[in-house]
């Protein structure tokens, strides 16, 4: 066999490459031992000599690699690294390309993610004293990152939050707070969405008819439409004397009490 050039090893020596057979090659870290008796600083022709005319070659970890999905050889830098998986020259990669690994993982996720969802709950809902302090310590340390992100999300879902924050209301009282989406919607159709007191047309907010310091929960038979002026103005006044004062016609009482009670039947 003809040995054309020499390589050095990092931190063994050097060591023959022959001509052919190793076109595209990379060493990485140190070449492993050779059988045999330890030598130091051996030549290359002492080597051969002292295993029989073999020269003992390092592991080498070719430049370029198939990938086991799509099949098209790409270099090793297209591909992942194995966590906490080295060999004595090198990293081993992962068997797919760095996009068909990205499309199995994917695949991976939404086959399993009812079960993956189901046990993450599990293991939360045995935890919950670890997670709280996990999320306390990220809180302290990350305090401007999550007021930051805290305001961005209520930006976002203002309606939201205002639903939580009337369902919370009322649920502190003890009241019930069971309105439903489509109820909200149907009530809002039968007052054309307009203000069940004023008729006027724009932004509306839910009113509760009784107020919650009477006993007037969150429900279909006490909520009803009402514009943000109506709704501070009336605030905690019984309705029939807030109407009376406010508007001074008795009809707009009986309309609305007629629409709740066909609710509550």
């Amino acid at each position: 066999m003809c040995y054309t050039r020499y390589v050095q090893a990092i931190g063994y020596g050097a060591f023959l490459l022959p001509r052919t057979g190793y076109s595209q090659f990379r060493i990485v870290g140190k070449a492993p031992p050779v059988c045999g008796p330890k030598t130091s600083r051996q030549s290359p022709e002492q080597r051969m000599a002292t295993h029989g005319g073999r020269l003992a070659m390092p592991r080498l970890i070719t430049a370029r690699k198939t990938c086991a999905r799509c099949g098209i050889e790409k270099v090793r830098e297209e591909f992942y690294p194995k966590k906490r998986m080295t060999v004595c020259n090198g990293v081993v990669r992962s068997k797919y390309c760095i996009p068909c690994h990205l499309a199995v993982a994917r695949e991976d996720y939404y086959s399993n993610h009812f079960q993956r969802r189901e046990a993450n709950r599990l293991w939360m809902s045995t935890h919950r004293e670890q997670v709280s302090e996990k999320n306390r310590l990220y809180r302290e340390r990350n305090r401007e990152k999550v007021c930051e992100l805290n305001k961005a999300w209520i930006g976002r879902n203002r309606q939201h939050v205002y639903e939580y924050n009337r369902r919370r209301r009322t649920q502190k009282q003890g009241l019930p707070s069971t309105l439903t989406p489509g109820q909200k919607t149907d009530t809002w159709s039968y007052f054309d969405s307009r203000c069940a007191y004023c008729k006027y047309k724009g932004e509306l907010t839910e009113d509760h008819f009784i107020p919650v310091t009477c006993g007037g929960g969150r429900t279909w038979d006490n909520i009803v439409p009402a514009c943000k002026s109506c709704n501070s103005s009336k605030r905690h006044s019984d309705p029939l004397k807030w109407i009376i004062i406010r508007f001074g016609d008795f009809g707009i009482y009986l309309s609305i009490i007629e629409y709740l009670e066909r609710q509550s039947g």
